[in-house]
């Protein structure tokens, strides 16, 4: 199994620990090496395709820089072209599961697979013993958590943006013509 880790550059330290904790249980990570061939952004492509899983290493201090958004396209694309492949947001600490990732890598249940570390330093064992039973498809599947694929927060994103295409739709209507405005328009023509 080969699985293809997104992560923020300020997170790197957590990336190459967890890389190394996933590797010295069997699962071989992707890790980019120079191709005078292919540009990065090909070889991240290539990465996600070829990968049978995707991980989304999220951390509360760092905000996804470019190229992690990069990889995130990717591991989307792939997860799109092919639904065999899983997306699985591997969270330290209280940060939030993507919207992107929440709407897009639903199981049959409604429900994202994640994987968190509430304290790093003392949930990572468990943390990374729970990814691996997740990939692998066995173990205990009690330290997963579900997270819908709308939150609450979600829905009232939803409802303030329809009170403003809505609010909007009214303004553009009054600046419209009425009927008769139109027909008296039309008359000259």
């Amino acid at each position: 199994m080969q699985i293809f880790i997104s992560y923020a550059a300020a997170d790197r330290e957590w990336f190459e620990k967890l890389k190394t904790d996933i590797h010295q249980r069997g699962i071989d990570v992707w890790t980019d090496t120079p191709n005078a061939e292919l540009r990065w952004s090909e070889r991240i492509e290539q990465a996600a395709r070829a990968a049978d899983a995707s991980i989304l290493l999220l951390a509360p201090q760092a905000r996804p820089d470019e190229k992690q958004n990069r990889t995130w396209q990717a591991a989307l694309w792939a997860f799109w072209q092919d639904s065999s492949k899983r997306l699985i947001p591997f969270l330290l600490g209280e940060v939030e599961v993507p919207g992107f990732a929440r709407g897009t890598a639903l199981d049959n249940g409604g429900y994202l697979k994640v994987i968190r570390a509430r304290d790093p330093q003392q949930d990572w064992e468990r943390a990374v013993n729970s990814l691996v039973a997740l990939l692998r498809n066995e173990g205990d599947m009690s330290q997963v958590e579900q997270v819908p694929a709308v939150t609450e927060a979600d829905r009232e994103a939803y409802r303030r943006f329809d009170a403003y295409l809505s609010a909007e739709i009214e303004q553009q209507k009054a600046l419209l013509p009425s009927p008769a405005e139109w027909r008296a328009r039309a008359s000259h023509y």
